[in-house]
């Protein structure tokens, strides 16, 4: 998963911002069989996909239910899609 989140913000060539720690610990915290869609879902993130539409292709992709998990992955993806702003 480290590799995912390499070729995401390796571009900047800058130190992790805030977001991207916290986009880190939210991998870091799900289940193994779902560690693959977020692969997809920041890759969607740094190329300037909406954090809504964004985070629900990522709940129809695992499945997930756990309503402490799709708020840390929405706030991470609100972060990261508000550092892009600025």
């Amino acid at each position: 998963m480290e590799g995912v989140m390499t070729m995401c913000f390796i571009d900047t060539m800058a130190p992790a911002s805030p977001a991207q720690r916290q986009a880190w610990q939210a991998v870091l915290d799900l289940q193994r069989d779902h560690q693959r869609a977020p692969r997809i879902m920041f890759r969607k993130a740094c190329n300037g996909a909406p954090p809504a539409d964004n985070l629900m292709s990522f709940l129809q992709a695992t499945v997930v239910s756990d309503e402490g998990v799709m708020v840390r992955i929405g706030a991470t993806l609100t972060a990261l899609a508000q550092e892009r702003v600025t």
